[in-house]
């Protein structure tokens, strides 16, 4: 993600987060003061766990919405 936003002279506005208790999203991408959170997972099948730290996310924050990015072929809403 670094290397696309480096290459098509785009901000640097990537960033990881972790708070005290051990929640975390791979990456937060800061858009004009709203935070975008991505989680990057590699199982093939999408399950439940993968949108344990969204909530967490959600509640701290009052932002909904993100994306994963899995190793699956499948789109999901």
């Amino acid at each position: 993600m670094i290397k696309t936003r480096y290459n098509s002279n785009e901000p640097m506005n990537l960033y990881f987060w972790r708070g005290n208790a051990g929640n975390e999203m791979d990456v937060v991408i800061d858009t004009a003061g709203t935070l975008y959170p991505v989680e990057i997972k590699s199982g093939k099948t999408i399950i439940p766990e993968f949108f344990k730290n969204f909530k967490f996310w959600q509640k701290i924050s009052g932002n909904e919405g993100g994306a994963v990015i899995y190793g699956g072929e499948q789109i999901q809403k």
